[in-house]
């Protein structure tokens, strides 16, 4: 009996923590930044899901707290299992990286990320895009890849 309760407990921490992050994503998508790191933290208070980690990073990003992005993008990476998941966190880790200085940490994260999927870098225009050149460069040098 006390397993059964314990499985529907999670089942239902499971739906409420979706719920929060489908609500979370509505308002990042509106740049309403603030109510969406309302969900995910009563989110993650519920149960330490990577979705949520991840998302918590790609908010604080959006709002160029690159400390607390690579921090929440580090969690999310130490939770996930789904390899899909592990390359967007690394990627977007990498990317907060570099907009803190740390060129050497972010390509350790793109080189990473390649390992999982030799194309992921040309996947994620968006990011790159945002990237300096002269960094994009040194990325390629080091990786011996076009960026």
């Amino acid at each position: 009996e006390i397993n059964k309760k314990k499985e529907y407990d999670w089942f239902e921490n499971y739906d409420f923590c979706l719920l929060l992050r489908e609500r979370a994503l509505i308002y990042i998508r509106k740049r309403s930044y603030e109510k969406a790191i309302d969900d995910i933290n009563n989110s993650l208070l519920i149960e330490k899901f990577p979705e949520s980690y991840f998302l918590a990073g790609i908010i604080y990003r959006n709002l160029s707290n690159y400390n607390l992005s690579i921090s929440m993008f580090s969690e999310a990476i130490k939770y996930s299992i789904y390899e899909k998941h592990l390359l967007l966190a690394y990627i977007n880790r990498g990317f907060c990286r570099i907009k803190n200085g740390n060129i050497e940490e972010a390509i350790n994260d793109f080189e990473y990320a390649l390992s999982i999927d030799e194309n992921c870098l040309k996947e994620y225009p968006n990011i790159l895009k945002k990237i300096p050149e002269g960094i994009k460069n040194i990325i390629s040098i080091y990786l011996q890849i076009k960026v």
